[in-house]
Formats: C-alpha cells, structure tokens, sequence
C-alpha cells in the first residue's frame, strides 16, 4: 500500500514536470500554428504558434502586404469605398498556404493571393509571381483597387503587360460604362466582331474597318502612345458629351486649361505647368467667355514657351486677314494650331467658342509636341499600368453626370431615299446639291426615277457645283413646294423639323473654298446641346458602324451648323411632305 502511494505520487509529479515542460517549449504535439486576424484597418493576419522562424515568417508577410495595406487605408481616407480582406490558413507545421481574398462588399472577388509560409525558415513566397511587382507599387493598386469598385475588372497581374488597341478599346468601353452607369447601346451598330467591339464602334473609338480587315487589323497591334492618344482622347470628349452633356456649352479660360491639364498628364507633356499657368492668367480672366481669339492667345502661349522662342509668321508671300491683325491669331494660324477660314481669309476672332471645340486645337498641340519627343518614346509599348493611371485620374476629374435625357425627331422613310454623290457620274466631286435635290424627289415620292445626272443635265452649270438659286429653278421646274427660310434661329428650324419637313441646307466649314449641301431630316437633343441629323451626300466610308454608308444619319453640332449655314446664304429651303 506504501509502495502504492509512493509511485502515484511519482507519476504526479512527472505529469506536473511533463506539462509544464510542454508548456515552456511548446511541444507541437500539445500546440500548432494559428491564424490571428488583428484589429487593425485594414485587418492584418498574424501567424501564432511553434516555429523556429515564425516571427521572421510574419514579417515577410507583412513586407509583401505593406503596399496593399497602404492603398486600401488611403482608399478609406479619401472616403472611397474599400475592398474586404479576408483570410484562409491551410497546412500543417511547418509548411502552410495563406490565402488573402480581397474582394468587393457585394461578393465579387477582385483577386486571391497565396503564399507558401515556412515557420521554420521564416520563408514567404507568393504563388503569382505575376502579381510580385504589383504589389511593391502602392499607387498602382490604389488604382487598380479604386476601378475595379467601380466595376471595372482590373486584374492585378496586368501590373507589367503591354496593351494592345483592341484591349485598350476594352478598356475604355468599360470605363466608359462604369462612368455612364448603363451599358453603351448597340442595337443599331453593325453586326461585327464581339459586343465589346461593337460598343468600341459606338463611341468611335475604332471604325469597321478595325474590326473587319483580318489582313491588316490593327486590333492586336501593341498601343503606344503614337497610336493610341486620338482613341483615349476621343474617349475623354465622348464622356463630357454623352454622360457630362459638355458639348456646346460655352467654353471659358478654365475649361480650357482643366483639359490642357487632363492632356498633359495623359501624354506626360508638362505643357500645363504653373509658369504657363501664370504667363495665361494675365491675358485672360478665367471666368469669362471664350472667344476664338482668346482660345488663339492661349494657344500660342503654350506653344512659345514650349519652343522658348517666338513664333515667327511675317514670310514672304504672306497674306493678311481681313478681320484682324492681331499677332496671336496670324500666330495660331501659320502654326496651324487654330486656322483661319480659308474660304474668305477670315478668322471670325470675336466668335464665341463651345466647349467641343477646344478638343481640336489643344490636339494640335500635343501634335506638334511630338516633333520633339524621341521617336523611340513615341513608338514605346503602353503597358496596363500607364493606361490604368489614365483612367483613374479622368474618373477623379469627374463630377457627378447629368441626368440623360434625349428627345430625337426623325423624318424618315421606310425605303431607302439616300444617294451617295460619288456615284452619280461624270460630275460627281461636285454634285451634292443635286444629290440633295435628288434625295427630296425620292423623299417625297419613292417611285421618283428622277436622276441626279438628270438634273445635271438639266442645270449643268459649266461642270462646277450648283448656285442655289439654280436648285430653285429645279425645284419649281420639278414642282416640289418649297418655302425659303430666312430665320437662322435653332428653334425656327427645329420647329420646321417638329411639323415633318425636310430642309436643304448649304454651309461652308471654311476649309474649302465652295460650300456643300445636305439634307436635314431630324435632330437629336441631348444635355450636351443638339445635334441635327443629315443625309449627307458625301460619304466618307461605304460602310459606317452603322452598317450602311456613313453619311445617311449624320450627327452635325446645330448651333455651328447654322454658324456655316448663314455665312454661306442668306436662306435654306423647307421641304414639305408630300400630301396623299
């Protein structure tokens, strides 16, 4: 009984001893690795438990994470709407996989990174090696992170990939719906490619063309900044139309340098500098109404102190405006920066500027600025990185978009009534005044056999385009009823297009020296102002994104329209329907 006691007390003491023991050095039969999510913002992981290295381990972990962790904190601090991180440990001592999910609050998971943790050597490796250099560049995934909560899908692994146009497209398609909120509308485009090409082809950012010519499509062409500017640019100028309704407005000094500086910053020209700055705030306030000759006085400042020298314009041969003399406007024109209207040596410098057409002109600039940029710069690969910070900082550019409200007023046909002068005869470089007259008669009657060389015949007119008071003659001789409109006003020629007419209208652009003419058949009114909606008689592409000759439907600004229209005559003609 004695003996009993003494080896039971024994095996106590050896069971105290025994655990106390497996207490101090954490046998890994008692104890294992455990993940510990802390409470910090962003919720970091830490690794507890027995390892050799397991201190050494979590520090690598946080060294890949440090950058994540910043990007998200700053999202957070901007008031931007974060992505959730959650954790997954697996494995068994000493080797685990650690997977780090980050994902949006509704679900959707933006990335899983995994790494390999050893606690006894403290090694870290990530199983993306795509994604390492990713993750040492804080502001490219505060970028990325911020896109893809817009909805944009930016994988973190497109960190170092070159673009090429036909991504690049995609890329923009989806920014520009992110932005918009709504799809981009395709019924009415051409059945080619894929969806997103189609959408591309909505917003002009490729032609069919692009898409159709296997043999030489640039689609999966490499985008370098050569390639590529007029596309992000034309994408920029869609987005303050269609989603900003910025189109007609008028334009002032600040609108002017804020897409100066959006342009700067995307082609990585410092023509927006705080000196340029300085030196156009003391020509111009920057409050006040925009006219062409204040859009030439910044223009030409940009551009001499890009040249750091004066822009010489005094050559021999050289011929004066005959309404202005102003040095700022010859400069801007022998530059051919902003031009002069050729038709009648004009300049026009009082004409008030709309916001679209700044695009244009500060184009020309970034144009020009390329003759000095290393050729080899020009042709460099555009990678994910350098795209991806575009967008970001157009979307930052941003206010909240307009309520989209259209009203469009078509006076169609359900036959086919266009005719593409080109194809028209002998004459047909100049017969858009015809063609137009042509396109009434089957306007009006679709069992018209009325010719646009018929007409040419009738009024030939030595060969050139017709005056139009020879189209009235044809009109009457045709006996088309027609009124002249002598009222230049928008809402007397939408009010003419509300009853169901028809106009034909002659403008000159002033790049040529003769006008052209086009039938007016309907409008489309927008926030970003109106647009009139023309059968053009010059066609451009025999087959546009609208699967038919590009200029059935063509969109041209109203206000400029009517601008060209009573430069170049005194009236346009309505057209009315035919009465049954």
């Amino acid at each position: 009984m004695k003996r009993s006691r003494i080896t039971i007390g024994i095996i106590a003491i050896i069971l105290i001893f025994s655990t106390v023991a497996c207490q101090s050095i954490k046998l890994p039969f008692l104890h294992k690795v455990e993940l510990v999510i802390q409470e910090t913002y962003p919720p970091t992981p830490l690794l507890t438990g027995p390892g050799d290295n397991i201190d050494n381990a979590n520090k690598n972990l946080s060294e890949f994470l440090k950058h994540l962790y910043t990007a998200i904190s700053n999202l957070e601090k901007n008031n931007i709407d974060a992505p959730i991180l959650s954790y997954t440990l697996t494995g068994d001592k000493p080797s685990f996989s650690l997977e780090v999910d980050i994902s949006r609050p509704d679900g959707h998971s933006i990335e899983e990174l995994i790494f390999s943790i050893n606690v006894d050597t403290g090694d870290v490796k990530l199983e993306q090696p795509k994604i390492e250099d990713t993750l040492k560049d804080s502001a490219f995934i505060y970028n990325a992170l911020y896109l893809n909560m817009k909805g944009i899908n930016i994988p973190l692994d497109s960190y170092k990939q070159t673009v090429t146009i036909g991504s690049l497209a995609e890329l923009l398609t989806n920014a520009y719906e992110a932005i918009a909120g709504h799809e981009i509308d395709t019924k009415d485009i051409i059945n080619v490619g894929t969806l997103v090409q189609r959408k591309a082809l909505a917003i002009d950012l490729l032609n069919v063309s692009n898409i159709t010519d296997n043999e030489n499509s640039i689609l999966s062409v490499q985008a370098t900044l050569e390639n590529s500017i007029e596309r992000i640019l034309k994408w920029h100028e869609r987005i303050e139309r269609d989603i900003y309704g910025l189109a007609s407005q008028q334009a002032t000094l600040d609108d002017t340098w804020n897409l100066l500086s959006i342009f700067s910053k995307i082609t990585n020209m410092d023509f927006a500098n705080e000196k340029v700055k300085e030196q156009i705030d003391g020509l111009l306030d920057a409050s006040q109404p925009l006219t062409r000759l204040d859009l030439a006085k910044v223009l030409v400042t940009i551009e001499e102190m890009r040249l750091d020298e004066e822009i010489i314009y005094k050559y021999q041969g050289w011929v004066d405006m005959v309404d202005t003399d102003d040095p700022y406007a010859n400069k801007a024109d022998i530059t051919g920066i902003l031009m002069r209207y050729n038709n009648n040596n004009t300049f026009y410098p009082q004409k008030m500027v709309q916001f679209r057409e700044v695009y244009p002109p500060l184009l020309n600039i970034i144009n020009r600025s390329y003759v000095l940029v290393d050729e080899n710069e020009m042709e460099k690969p555009l990678s994910y990185k350098e795209i991806i910070n575009i967008i970001t900082m157009v979307f930052y550019q941003l206010a909240q978009p307009k309520p989209y409200e259209e009203k469009v007023v078509v006076n169609e046909r359900p036959y086919d009534w266009y005719v593409n002068q080109y194809e028209t005869g002998e004459y047909g470089q100049v017969n858009c005044m015809p063609a137009s007259m042509e396109m009434v008669l089957k306007w009006r009657d679709p069992d018209n056999t009325i010719t646009t060389e018929q007409l040419r015949k009738e009024y030939l007119c030595d060969g050139g385009g017709w005056y139009d008071t020879g189209l009235i003659n044809e009109l009457e001789r045709h006996k088309v009823p027609y009124t002249l409109e002598w009222d230049f006003s928008l809402e007397t020629m939408l009010s003419h297009l509300d009853s169901g007419n028809i106009l034909i209208v002659m403008y000159n652009d002033g790049v040529d020296f003769s006008g052209h003419a086009v039938v007016v058949k309907g409008y489309r009114k927008i926030p970003a102002g109106v647009w009139v909606i023309c059968n053009d008689p010059s066609t451009f592409e025999p087959v546009g994104k609208y699967g038919r000759p590009d200029g059935i439907g063509r969109e041209m600004e109203a206000k400029e329209l009517l601008w060209e229209m009573e430069r170049h005559s005194s009236w346009y003609i309505v057209i009315p329907p035919a009465t049954a």
